[in-house]
C-alpha cells in the first residue's frame, strides 16, 4: 500500500473477474475484519470481510422477486446441542399455501452453513434460475457441515463406525425442515449435493439413504479418503507452474466403505428411483484421481452416474475463487449445484468485464508485508508472515 497525501494508506487491486471475495487486513501478524464494510461472510471458525464485484449475470442482484434467507437455530439430539442451518425459501412462499421441492446444500471443509448465501450468493442465483425459469421454485437447505469449530468436526472418514453430521441431519435436519417448511416430503421431490467435504457427506448420505432422494450432485469431491492411492487435494500450483501429472496408475481402494455400504450399493430397487447422479471436478484439482475412482466404483455397482470435467481448472471454493492463478473457472460453484436440479449446465455467463478495487486504511504501526502464497481448500491466497519495524506496508489477504 501507498500513503497519500491526507495520511491514508491504500491500494487499488485489480482488475477483478465477477464473483464474491473474502478478504481480510493482517495487521502486525493479526488477521482483522475491515471496519468500515458491515458486509461478511462466516467460516467454521472465523469470519471474513466481503466484497462482490458485479457482472456475473447468473449471481448478480436483480431487479424481480426475491426470496429469503432465514438462519434458523434447532436443537440437535444427536449431538446434543444447538445448531444453524440458512434455509432459503423462494419468492412469495410467505404469501401462499402450497407446497416445494427441497434441496439439500452442503458446504466444503472450512466453511459453514453461512457460507453458501454469503460469499455464494445462493440466494440470488437461486432468484435468478427461477425467474429465468431454469430452475423449479424450491426451498434451499444448507446446513452446518461441521460438529465443531476444530478441524475433527468434519464429520467420520469413509468406512468409520458413526459419522456425526450424518446423524444430525437424518435425525434433525430433514424431521425439522420437513415439519417447519412446506416442503414435498417425498423422494421424487428431494434432492442433495455437496462442495468438496460436504460433497463426500452426501455419498455418506445419499448411498445410506437413497431411497429418499431421486437427485444425488458431488462437486470437487468424491469418497475422500477411501482410496489409499489418493494424494488428496494438496495445495495448488504456483501461478504458471504446469498441474501436477496425473497417478501412472489407478489409485487402490480402501474396500472399508464399499463393504459397510455393500447391501446399498447392490439395492437394485433404490437405484430405480435415482433420476440423476451428477460428478463435477476441474481438470486441475488435486482431487481429480478420488473422483474418478468413485465413479468407477459406483459403476461398477451398476449406478449410471454423469461425470463432467471442467477443462478450465478447478472450481473455487463457495463461490468465486481468489484464485492468483488464470486457471480459474468463472462460474460459481454454487451455480453447478443448483442447476443440476433441473438438469442444466450453468456454464460461465460471465461478461467481458473486469473492475478494479481501492482498499483504503488509516495509518497502523510499522511492519512491513511479505507476501506468500498459502493454500486454503480451492483457492491460493497470500498472507502477511512477519512484521519490521520502521517500515510500513498493508495486504490485503483474499
Amino acid at each position: 500500500m501507498t500513503k497519500a497525501g491526507n495520511g491514508v494508506w491504500e491500494v487499488t487491486i485489480g482488475p477483478l473477474p465477477p464473483g464474491s471475495y473474502r478478504y481480510n487486513f493482517n495487521v502486525n501478524g493479526v488477521s482483522v475484519i475491515d471496519p468500515r464494510s458491515p458486509a461478511i461472510s462466516e467460516s467454521n471458525n472465523n469470519v471474513w470481510s466481503l466484497v462482490h464485484v458485479p457482472g456475473a449475470a447468473f449471481m448478480d442482484t436483480s431487479d424481480g422477486p426475491h426470496g429469503a434467507v432465514a438462519a434458523v437455530t434447532y436443537y440437535s439430539t444427536a449431538l446434543q446441542k444447538f445448531r444453524r442451518m440458512h434455509v432459503y425459501t423462494p419468492p412469495g412462499y410467505e404469501l401462499g399455501s402450497g407446497k416445494f421441492p427441497v434441496f439439500y446444500l452442503l458446504h466444503g471443509a472450512g466453511d459453514a452453513d453461512d457460507s453458501w448465501t454469503s460469499v455464494g450468493r445462493a440466494g440470488f442465483i437461486m432468484d435468478n434460475l427461477i425467474a429465468a425459469k431454469k430452475a423449479t421454485p424450491m426451498i434451499v437447505v444448507m446446513p452446518a457441515g461441521h460438529t465443531s469449530q476444530t478441524t475433527g468436526g468434519r464429520g467420520a472418514a469413509p468406512g468409520a463406525a458413526a459419522d456425526e453430521f450424518e446423524q444430525d441431519f437424518v435425525k434433525d435436519v430433514m424431521p425439522y425442515v420437513e415439519k417447519t417448511y412446506r416442503v414435498l416430503a417425498d423422494r421424487p421431490h428431494r434432492a442433495i449435493a455437496g462442495l468438496s467435504m460436504g460433497g463426500s457427506q452426501t455419498l455418506n448420505i445419499a448411498t445410506s439413504h437413497l431411497d429418499q432422494f431421486t437427485y444425488v450432485g458431488v462437486f470437487s469431491s468424491g469418497l475422500i479418503g477411501m482410496f489409499g492411492g489418493s494424494p488428496g487435494r494438496g495445495p495448488a500450483p504456483a501461478p504458471g507452474a504446469p498441474a501436477a501429472a496425473p497417478p501412472a496408475s489407478p489409485i487402490a481402494p480402501n474396500p472399508a466403505w464399499e463393504q459397510q455400504h455393500l447391501s446399498a450399493l447392490d439395492n437394485a430397487a433404490t437405484k430405480k428411483g435415482l433420476k440423476l447422479f451428477w460428478f463435477a471436478t476441474g481438470s486441475e484439482d488435486g482431487l481429480m484421481p478420488t473422483t474418478k475412482a468413485t465413479v468407477e466404483l459406483f459403476k461398477k455397482h451398476g449406478f449410471s452416474p454423469a461425470f463432467k470435467e471442467s477443462s478450465a481448472g478447478t472450481p473455487g471454493r463457495t463461490g468465486a475463487t481468489t484464485s492468483t492463478s488464470s486457471r480459474r473457472t468463472c462460474s460459481s460453484s454454487v451455480a453447478h449445484s443448483i442447476s443440476w436440479r433441473t438438469r442444466q449446465e450453468s456454464g460461465c455467463r460471465c461478461r467481458p468485464r473486469r473492475i478494479g478495487l481501492t482498499f483504503v486504511l488509516p495509518p497502523f504501526p510499522p511492519f512491513v508485508t511479505v507476501l506468500q502464497p498459502i493454500t486454503y481448500g480451492h483457492a491460493i491466497g497470500y498472507a502477511m508472515v512477519r512484521p519490521v519495524t520502521g517500515r510500513r506496508g498493508h495486504v490485503l489477504c483474499a
